[in-house]
């Protein structure tokens, strides 16, 4: 079975080659953004958590947490 236009003898592979390059970057791009939403999904980790938290401490704010980091070994 013959895609693209019936009335042409030969496929034009320099077509074929620039439509599979756009293919490739459109692709490229699609995976990026979705890769950079799946982002804006994912839990910090807890490193990070720690981290904030004890830069809220740092600078006298509630950790909002029941507990405090401190005394806690490697922690703090």
């Amino acid at each position: 079975m013959r895609i693209g236009n019936p009335s042409r003898a030969d496929p034009d592979v320099s077509e074929a080659r620039e439509a599979a390059s756009r293919l490739v970057t459109d692709v490229t791009r699609a995976a990026d953004i979705i890769s950079k939403i799946s982002l804006l999904f994912k839990k910090p980790s807890s490193v990070s958590r720690v981290q904030r938290a004890k830069e809220r401490e740092r600078k006298g704010h509630p950790t909002g947490a029941s507990f405090s980091l401190r005394g806690h070994a490697g922690l703090v």
